[in-house]
């Protein structure tokens, strides 16, 4: 009798307490908003598959998140995917799309984008000639600023709609190759520079982790051509966006994080809730999960990349940790089955944040590229690497000299991509030895 006695009052006052300091700090982080850059990528990206006209994407766009909105979610029985599947109207054609396996395509994965082309000239041309229009809409892309996600909050939210890149870069480096170095150059630029905005520019992870992955490969392309263009060749204005040593903020997914905790808090609250019953319903679930202690207790960890903790971390350029939530601690008597799952997402986001991390270190990278670039002369690679300025260096991510000084590389903390990123070099003095 005493022992349930005690567990009750326990149970009642983790349950009334509410937020401690540091989660109502937290909480706040999260309701902020910066302020957007430029347009709105999201109606290009969602209709980029399909025949629209600019002028109407936004009102097919408008249209489509209505439509979603009006179907119930997609239950445990029905397919994923199949309440979507008229979500833009049939008058609009799908754009043919380039095969994976292609030849002459360049690939994430693969030899040198510069290399696959040479290598399959004629292929290249008919295949860029093919998917002329998915070039253009790619190509516009970088007219915009920043991903805001319009449709609502569910189970079965669409993804971002993401052609791959390939096909584009296949276009440019076809353009390149063919001697239209400039407009090569400032189309690859424009691109890199897109990207680059839409990291921290986007309020859902998924996004970011795109752009992150098409900026990685943007810059690995932007390289290749840079190696190949005289040091005393005039970039185009549109590189200096690209090339530019990156912000604090590019390694720190704030929006991203924050439009993660909003839909974390929807999927927690259907996570153990019986098909067919409404969330929160039923004794045993009202007793195990609290929505409000979940969002609080989680608070901490999601709001972590827009904290000041967050700025000194990636200033030092130091592996980030999110904070742990432990299934054992006292809110676990109001929140069991919130705390179980805390414990279990949270850690599972500290490689988002090393992805992120990582795509300012290949930023530096390529910006200590374009510094050697503009710096060139007889010299070893390691010499004049000793006289980049000190923003561009980490102090914990040495940049190594290597290939016999024809490339520099860093070492990333995340797997994703492999241990090392590395770039060529332009005007590289093969005078050093290295690995």
């Amino acid at each position: 009798g005493a022992l349930l006695l005690i567990v009750t009052l326990l149970f009642a006052y983790v349950r009334l307490r509410g937020p401690t300091h540091e989660q109502r700090e937290a909480l706040a982080l999260l309701e902020e908003r910066a302020v957007p850059v430029g347009r709105n990528a999201f109606a290009a990206l969602w209709l980029m598959p399909y025949r629209v006209p600019d002028a109407e994407s936004e009102s097919v766009a408008d249209d489509s998140v209505r439509r979603l909105a009006r179907r119930p979610p997609v239950s445990q029985a029905q397919p994923p995917g199949e309440s979507l599947q008229d979500a833009v109207p049939k008058r609009y054609a799908r754009i043919p799309q380039p095969r994976d396996d292609a030849t002459g395509l360049c690939r994430a994965e693969g030899p040198a984008c510069l290399q696959t082309v040479r290598a399959s000239l004629e292929q290249a041309r008919v295949l860029v000639a093919e998917h002329a229009e998915l070039v253009e809409r790619l190509r516009r892309l970088s007219r915009y600023g920043h991903f805001h996600n319009r449709f609502p909050i569910r189970p079965d939210v669409p993804l971002p709609v993401t052609v791959s890149q390939s096909i584009l870069e296949t276009a440019l480096a076809l353009e390149f190759v063919n001697g239209q170095r400039e407009s090569a150059l400032a189309a690859a630029c424009s691109n890199l520079a897109l990207w680059r905005r839409l990291v921290p520019g986007s309020d859902t992870l998924i996004m970011s982790m795109v752009a992150v992955a098409n900026a990685r490969r943007a810059a690995l392309l932007l390289s290749e051509m840079l190696a190949e263009t005289p040091t005393t060749f005039a970039l185009p204005g549109a590189c200096d966006a690209a090339l530019a040593a990156p912000l604090p903020r590019e390694s720190l997914i704030c929006a991203a994080m924050q439009g993660e905790f909003r839909y974390s808090q929807h999927m927690f609250g259907q996570a153990m809730t019986p098909p067919g019953a409404k969330p929160g319903s039923g004794l045993a679930h009202r007793i195990t999960f609290d929505r409000d202690m979940t969002a609080a207790v989680v608070s901490p960890a999601y709001a972590w990349s827009c904290s000041a903790a967050a700025r000194r971390t990636v200033a030092a350029d130091v592996r980030a940790t999110l904070p742990r939530v432990s299934p054992y601690a006292l809110e676990t008597l109001g929140n069991a089955t919130g705390q179980l799952l805390a414990s279990i997402t949270i850690p599972a986001l500290d490689e988002y944040l090393h992805r992120a991390q990582d795509h300012g270190a290949r930023m530096r990278l390529l910006a200590v590229v374009a510094w050697m670039r503009a710096h060139n002369d007889d010299r070893p690679v390691s010499a004049r690497l000793a006289e980049v300025p000190p923003d561009l260096l980490s102090a914990t991510r040495p940049i190594e000299v290597t290939n016999n000084g024809a490339s520099l590389r860093v070492r990333q903390f995340s797997g994703r991509y492999g241990e090392y990123f590395s770039l060529p070099l332009a005007g590289a003095d093969p005078r050093v030895d290295s690995p």
